[in-house]
């Protein structure tokens, strides 16, 4: 992702994000908390179930991940699910 995309994509700007938009943030979110476990992507589409290719497609955000692959993601990861996806707090404010 570019500098100036990742820059542009926090979690406040959910209601902004077109859906290439949201596929790039769920892709970086899931190699940063993979960085932060430590474990490599074939140990990570191991544990979650998910082919090693798919996984790879999926962390470079040419295919977008389903809501099941991010709760498997989570699970193996052992953080909460929502960590990996925008936050919709600012559709929230009135």
């Amino acid at each position: 992702m570019s500098r100036c995309l990742r820059l542009s994509l926090n979690r406040d700007s959910v209601s902004h994000m077109n859906p290439f938009e949201a596929r790039e943030y769920v892709a970086a979110e899931v190699r940063a908390a993979l960085a932060r476990d430590g474990r490599s992507a074939a140990q990570l589409a191991a544990d979650a179930g998910i082919p090693r290719s798919s996984l790879s497609k999926k962390m470079r955000a040419t295919v977008a991940f389903t809501v099941e692959e991010v709760l498997a993601i989570a699970l193996a990861l052992e953080i909460d699910p929502a960590a990996l996806l925008p936050n919709q707090q600012s559709r929230a404010v009135a």
